[in-house]
């Protein structure tokens, strides 16, 4: 769903892309209109504080974080409760997503960086050694190979869209067959869309909280109609 320019949630002029003044002042996290939002995480928040019934959230536990981080103080004082919304380090932060389209690898390039990435690892190795190396290397060397290899490109990229081709996957464990992929609603099969890639974890510091998440590839298939 797109809103139109002119809409009820947000300005018609977009944003400023200079960073704003290091005033101390905490950024809006409420819409001015619509359904209440939980001042943690910004899910709807039916719930609200019994005392001064302006603070909405949307569970007992976020009620409580807040508490703790301002609403305690803020609570008995009047004025709007919206302009000072503090930073629960819940959120993850915003980002623009740049799109571009990848270059073709050539296969000279990687046979190059292969070879190289091995002869600096392995200095004066012995010429037997490197072959049975080379014998004994397995389906998850060879699948991690390949995914470095994909993204050597553009390391820090955060998803991968290709509707109807194949996910490039970073281990041979967790890959769906055909069959474990449910058919949509409708009858038709799902079809591969696009991946998110681990990179992303990084930017979104997701273990800033004491509890982490973590993913090697989540693959996204939707219908093929």
């Amino acid at each position: 769903n797109q809103l139109p320019r002119r809409n009820d949630f947000y300005a018609y002029d977009p944003p400023s892309e200079d960073p704003p003044p290091e005033t101390g002042e905490s950024v809006c996290l409420q819409l001015k209109s619509g359904a209440h939002l939980c001042r943690v995480c910004g899910c709807l928040g039916p719930k609200t504080c019994s005392r001064c019934h302006k603070a909405h959230y949307c569970s007992k536990e976020h009620q409580t974080l807040d508490w703790r981080v301002g609403h305690k103080q803020a609570c008995t004082q009047a004025g709007d409760l919206d302009s000072t919304v503090p930073d629960h380090s819940f959120l993850f932060p915003e980002f623009e997503i740049v799109i571009e389209t990848e270059d073709e690898i050539m296969p000279e390039v990687v046979e190059k960086d292969d070879e190289s990435e091995i002869i600096g690892s392995m200095g004066e190795a012995p010429e037997e050694e490197l072959d049975s190396m080379a014998k004994h290397e397995s389906r998850e060397d060879r699948i991690f190979q390949k995914f470095k290899t994909k993204i050597s490109l553009e390391p820090e990229q955060i998803l991968r869209y290709g509707r109807g081709i194949a996910p490039i996957w970073i281990s041979g464990e967790n890959i769906p067959q055909e069959k474990e992929i449910p058919d949509c609603p409708c009858g038709a099969k799902r079809i591969f869309e696009f991946q998110v890639m681990p990179h992303l974890l990084n930017y979104l510091k997701a273990d800033r909280l004491g509890r982490s998440v973590d993913w090697g590839v989540l693959a996204v298939f939707t219908c093929a109609e």
